[in-house]
């Protein structure tokens, strides 16, 4: 049934349709302060003929056309500085399909805490992950990892990298020609020169923590979907990786599932430790499991904090998407 729209209803739509506009002016605040308009060379004869004096270098340090990060930068860009992080994403672009997928994500993870980055569906989360693990590289900008530049690292470098992180896929990844214990041990056999009892061990002890001791023997398409997800989580920790990642592990569970996966995640945190990044959209999972919280926006970290930092935002976007509400900048298109 129509009615009249309320006062106060009215001030909150003019709001909300004028977030669009305000974000409009922060991007270009990032523009500027991220991607500065470099200063053209003086040549000699403009300077009066003279040699130049070489004084101390103030200007910003250049890398792939992106000013340095600086902590200022990152607290500016919405992303708070942490105290030892495992990951630094800074200043990364990534062009695909005449778009700017990744449009300036500055974010740096919490070493030992469980990270939800959160997104609407195709903002970018997948892409970010890519470059984490070296994937994909950025066109502009730098990931940093344990300290390593993912983007210089020589290829033999980048790949024992990649061993100390662990990765669950969104459908688990599983070989489908392999057993649940072969799938596990894969990984084990590929990269270590551990003997076959010793992986027999790893592999046992891996399923039993996610509540798959009884079926090592299966095959893929005789699990379920959550038992597929299990799984998966069972092969990323068979490294013993300090950094985990998950892709949308909720996706395609029921809520019960999703649930008992996120009370999965945090009891294998709370054994191994380590940083976890879950890349979701599901709210509830992140209420469940997220110790610290970044929204993803339209190619940036439109802000970072801690769960309850965050759930208590005020930012716009932040408050709509969190609350999971039609009123707010985000829209249909």
């Amino acid at each position: 049934m129509w009615r009249p729209k309320m006062a106060d209803e009215e001030q909150m739509s003019d709001r909300d349709r004028g977030a669009g506009a305000d974000q409009e002016a922060v991007d270009e605040a990032v523009r500027e302060r991220l991607y500065p308009r470099q200063p053209q060379p003086v040549s000699g004869a403009e300077q009066g003929g003279g040699a130049a004096a070489k004084g101390p270098d103030t200007g910003p340090r250049e890398r792939r056309g992106v000013a340095f990060q600086t902590q200022e930068d990152i607290a500016f860009l919405g992303a708070k500085p942490v105290d030892n992080p495992a990951v630094q994403v800074l200043g990364v672009r990534k062009r695909l399909g005449g778009r700017w997928v990744l449009d300036g994500v500055t974010l740096e993870l919490p070493d030992d805490t469980i990270t939800v980055v959160l997104g609407p569906s195709g903002t970018g989360k997948s892409v970010l992950i890519k470059h984490i693990i070296g994937l994909m590289f950025p066109d502009e900008g730098r990931i940093i990892v344990r300290g390593k530049d993912v983007g210089q690292l020589p290829l033999p470098e980048l790949l024992e990298l990649r061993q100390r992180i662990g990765m669950l896929f969104q459908d688990g990844a599983l070989f489908g020609s392999m057993s649940l214990y072969d799938n596990i041990a894969f990984p084990l056999r590929q990269h270590t020169d551990r003997s076959e009892a010793e992986i027999a061990q790893i592999v046992r002890e891996r399923l039993t923590d996610v509540g798959l001791a009884r079926y090592e023997d299966l095959y893929p398409s005789e699990l379920s979907g959550g038992m597929r997800k299990r799984a998966g989580f069972a092969r990323a920790l068979a490294m013993e990786p300090d950094i985990v990642i998950f892709d949308e592990p909720d996706s395609g569970l029921d809520p019960v599932r999703t649930a008992l996966l996120c009370e999965l995640i945090k009891r294998m945190h709370a054994t191994y430790g380590g940083a976890y990044m879950v890349v979701t959209h599901d709210i509830a999972s992140a209420r469940r499991i997220g110790e610290y919280i970044a929204i993803l926006w339209r190619g940036k970290i439109v802000q970072a904090g801690t769960a309850e930092e965050m759930f208590a935002s005020d930012h716009p976007f932040v408050r709509q998407f969190l609350r999971g509400s039609a009123r707010g900048p985000l829209g249909m298109d």
